[in-house]
């Protein structure tokens, strides 16, 4: 499976107010306005991270170019050909595997689906893949497990580079038997989906 998701320099589940004072003892009209008041931003700077996972384990991360989305190119050329290859290449040589996109449209664009052919890579292909059922894909609780790990006691970061040493390291640390505990229930959660409806797989 793969997925995109966004990291922070922080983590964004802790609540902070959007602006501070920098001394409540002293008089707004003492104070030059733009030192007293630090306005947080609304909308703090993200990084993108793309994974591929599987119950052999996690591939390395591909960082975003900042401010860009993964286009078709971008998921071709950096995803699939210089991640995605190495990662099956190292856990699943023997090509007993079917290939699970996330549902973005770079992932199921034409020429993406014709270079998965090109590379012999076997894929679920669109109509037999649910929308709107993350319980179905254990990457997705994967992400929640590594922003756990990346920001653990409260780490946060000034700039990106720290932020994607401190990925890059908590991707390498994720115990084996986390990756294979989310994936025991995989089969039996499809095959409730396919029986019964998908909510029938929601632990």
């Amino acid at each position: 499976m793969d997925d995109e998701s966004y990291f922070g320099l922080k983590d964004d589940n802790i609540n902070v107010n959007k602006g501070y004072y920098t001394s409540e003892s002293l008089s707004a009209k003492s104070l030059n306005p733009r030192i007293s008041y630090i306005r947080k931003s609304k909308y703090p700077p993200k990084l993108l991270i793309w994974l591929a996972i599987s119950k052999e384990g996690i591939s390395e991360p591909y960082f975003c170019p900042r401010n860009l989305s993964v286009t078709g190119e971008i998921y071709r050329n950096q995803c699939i050909k210089k991640h995605l290859i190495p990662f099956l290449e190292k856990f699943h040589d023997d090509g007993k595997y079917y290939f699970w996109p996330d549902l973005a449209s770079s992932h199921y664009a034409k020429d993406t689906l014709k270079l998965l052919e090109d590379l012999n890579i076997p894929y679920i292909p669109k109509s037999a893949n649910a929308p709107n059922t993350p319980q179905l894909r254990p990457i997705k609780e994967s992400w929640g497990y590594l922003k756990s790990k990346v920001y653990e006691g409260g780490w946060e970061a000034k700039f990106f580079r720290r932020l994607k040493q401190r990925i890059r390291k908590s991707t390498r640390q994720v115990e084996f038997s986390i990756v294979q505990r989310l994936f025991s229930s995989v089969k039996t959660n499809i095959r409730k989906s396919a029986d019964n409806g998908p909510l029938t797989a929601i632990h």
